[in-house]
């Protein structure tokens, strides 16, 4: 039998667990409340034909067949609509937000996609036209080498003369340009 603390620990989990759902759930419906909002705003604008009642079933079949639940239909109607015709391998926005991408890339280790620092080693070097790097004061080249604090202006305009600085967290450029700098090198 468990202790009064043991029992009182398992139901202030149970509890947060369920908090977690809860959220979780509130969200995904709040995603598909957008997505029929959407449709609405763009048929009643006349940018999109309503979708009949043969294109509406196929669509909850699909999401039946390969997400398990109706609920996903949504998105999936607004994507039809806006192509003008079902397309199958269609994800759902809210199930790839709040299903897929969590599974993928969990919270644990998903900040490291924010850090400007591994953004070269993660998606390669032709993408990603660094010079150099700044971790904890210090400046790095791309190599990963040391660089003197007196030699980057000289390094890091030796081939431009304008260059960029991104700071870390910075999600798709929606901090430029408070968070991200434009540095030009007078001649």
């Amino acid at each position: 039998m468990l202790g009064l603390t043991q029992l009182e620990s398992t139901l202030v989990r149970g509890v947060k667990r369920s908090a977690k759902g809860l959220n979780r759930w509130r969200n995904m419906a709040k995603t598909r409340r957008s997505a029929t909002e959407l449709y609405r705003e763009l048929v009643a604008a006349g940018q999109i034909e309503p979708l009949d009642d043969a294109a509406k079933a196929l669509v909850r079949e699909y999401a039946l067949d390969c997400y398990g639940s109706a609920v996903y239909t949504p998105w999936l109607e607004f994507y039809t609509a806006y192509r003008g015709r079902f397309i199958e391998g269609w994800m759902p926005f809210d199930y790839y937000l709040h299903v897929f991408l969590p599974t993928v890339n969990p919270r644990k280790i998903a900040h490291i996609s924010n850090i400007k620092t591994f953004t070269r080693s993660l998606v390669g070097q032709e993408r990603v036209p660094d010079i150099a790097t700044r971790v904890d004061g210090q400046w790095f080249d791309v190599e990963g080498e040391a660089l003197p604090l007196a030699d980057v202006p000289d390094y890091v305009f030796a081939k431009t003369s304008r260059i960029y600085v991104k700071a870390d967290d910075i999600d798709r450029g929606l901090g430029f340009p408070s968070r991200i700098v434009r540095l030009f090198r007078s001649i």
